[in-house]
């Protein structure tokens, strides 16, 4: 496990230093169907299930370490994959026994493991922009709520200025990673700390109680909340460049 969790963290360092390390031409094409912006999505999504695997490790691994500091007896932890470009792996760790520390010990890892990924890779993105490390490390305590406010301005940008839409593969690919990571943090609270999941999860158990009982439409709730705001965000960037569009006719 500890050799398969060393090797994806290595392949995820190898794929930021690749993209940092290469030029890659601006464009014009249409914003939506922008190569640059695709490309860069696609990496975005690769590098964020090889991410993924460590995540789910370290949430299973809280279980694990808090059951052994109260128990002294420590379970075993298994991931899989649930073909979910979202979130691409679970996890479940066998306990001789669970209390709600070592419940939340779970949630309470992959919090910090998500951030802990949003904040490194900020520091990547500062780094590939010329900027300090210390400027990105501030930059990525601050994105899982600023990255909504980027996606507002860069749609009002690609709407209300259509002669500056020049995307580049590496601001698509950090964008697109601190989004999908962004939306995972709120999966991961939904998760872990709320009854919306059925009984076996972490929520349900911590709460005593369960929302639902159908994991597919547990999963289907969770990923209509987390996908929201950015689609809010988007609406309003759409509002706002459509807005200034009109204004900027009314002033010619």
């Amino acid at each position: 496990m500890k050799k398969i969790a060393i090797a994806l963290l290595l392949a995820l360092a190898l794929l930021s230093i690749n993209l940092s390390s290469t030029e890659v031409a601006t464009t014009n094409e249409h914003p939506i169907f922008n190569k640059n912006l695709l490309k860069g999505a696609a990496l975005a999504e690769i590098a964020h299930v090889i991410s993924e695997y460590l995540i789910v490790h370290f949430h299973e691994e809280g279980h694990n370490i808090a059951a052994k500091l109260t128990t002294g007896v420590a379970g075993t932890v298994h991931i899989f994959p649930t073909f979910n470009p979202l979130v691409p792996f679970a996890g479940h760790t066998a306990l001789e026994k669970s209390t709600n520390v070592i419940i939340a010990a779970g949630p309470y890892a992959g919090i910090m493991a998500i951030y802990a990924t949003i904040i490194g890779m900020e520091m990547v993105h500062a780094y590939t922009d010329g900027k300090s490390i210390t400027f990105g490390f501030i930059n990525g305590l601050k994105k899982p709520i600023s990255i909504y406010s980027d996606i507002i301005h860069k749609v009002k940008e690609m709407i209300a200025n259509p002669d500056i839409k020049k995307l580049t593969i590496l601001s698509s690919f950090f964008g697109t990673f601190a989004l999908l990571k962004s939306g995972r943090l709120i999966g991961e609270i939904l998760y872990g700390f709320t009854p919306l999941y059925p009984s076996w999860s972490d929520g349900a158990r911590l709460w005593s109680y369960s929302l639902t009982t159908d994991w597919s439409a547990a999963d289907a709730i969770c990923t209509a909340l987390t996908l929201t705001p950015a689609l809010i965000s988007g609406i309003i960037g759409i509002y706002k460049g459509i807005k200034e569009n009109q204004l900027n006719a009314a002033q010619a």
